[in-house]
């Protein structure tokens, strides 16, 4: 059996608050209205930049976040939001709300990469 690595392990190191705030704003402006938003945001991912804008993806994909022409806000209040606890749980997430034909062609290729890995 070929003990060959088919992929790169990078380590992401978390982010500070102020990086963190840094990168958030970057993604959601600077709007008194987020400032509750990023400081929640930052506390639940620990820091962790995929996690982060993974987060603020799902966000704006189930409506809870806006952006409009000059700024992004919210739709809910931030007691409302569900935010995943986990990379897995927002991974999860942006599955579920895939089309059934998505997730059908997702399935297939996790099946067909999975045999393509068992033949080498």
């Amino acid at each position: 059996m070929n003990s060959k690595t088919y992929y790169t392990q990078l380590r992401l190191d978390p982010l500070g608050k102020e990086s963190g705030d840094e990168m958030l704003s970057a993604l959601l402006g600077d709007g008194a209205e987020v400032r509750p938003l990023k400081q929640l945001i930052i506390e639940r991912t620990e820091g962790n930049p995929f996690f982060m804008e993974e987060t603020v993806q799902v966000l704006l994909d189930e409506g809870s976040l806006v952006r409009d022409a000059s700024m992004t806000r919210l739709t809910r209040p931030l007691g409302d939001l569900k935010i995943p606890p986990t990379v897995q749980g927002i991974l999860a997430a942006r599955i579920d709300r895939l089309s059934a034909e998505s997730k059908d062609l997702l399935a297939s290729a996790g099946r067909h990469r999975q045999g393509v890995f068992r033949s080498r």
